[in-house]
């Protein structure tokens, strides 16, 4: 039946050469159009992530400044107090440095495992296509 319906079509609705130059083209620009929309949605994506990380970063090392203030204090404290109080200031600021050791360390891991290419768009031109975020 769909071989009656196309050799019914008469020769004035059969597209020419350049018709069919002119259709791929128009085609190749939307699909590039798309393609770059895509990257530019990554990346957007991507730059949120890196947004994110760097700020558990700058967490990290403001945490890790507040512990070596800690020390210092703890060290002042040392010079003139009995061993109880420099001790308990001591803890204080080893726990303050583990914990903005651990954030920053977080951070800079994740940075370090984000790939900044627009992957799917890649893989689109390739026909590889995921749905979902890496």
């Amino acid at each position: 039946m769909a071989d009656t319906v196309y050799h019914s079509q008469s020769h004035s609705e059969e597209k020419s050469i350049g018709d069919l130059f002119s259709d791929l083209s128009n085609e190749i620009k939307s699909l590039v159009t798309n393609e770059i929309k895509l990257a530019k949605i990554e990346m957007k994506h991507k730059g949120t992530v890196v947004g994110k990380n760097s700020a558990f970063v700058v967490v990290g090392l403001t945490l890790l400044y507040a512990g070596f203030l800690g020390l210092m204090a703890t060290a002042a404290l040392a010079l003139g107090l009995i061993i109880s109080l420099w001790l308990a200031a001591l803890i204080v600021s080893i726990v303050i440095l583990i914990i903005g050791a651990a954030m920053a360390i977080k951070g800079v891991n994740t940075l370090k495992r984000m790939k900044m290419t627009p992957e799917l768009a890649i893989e689109s031109l390739k026909g590889e296509r995921r749905t979902t975020y890496g």
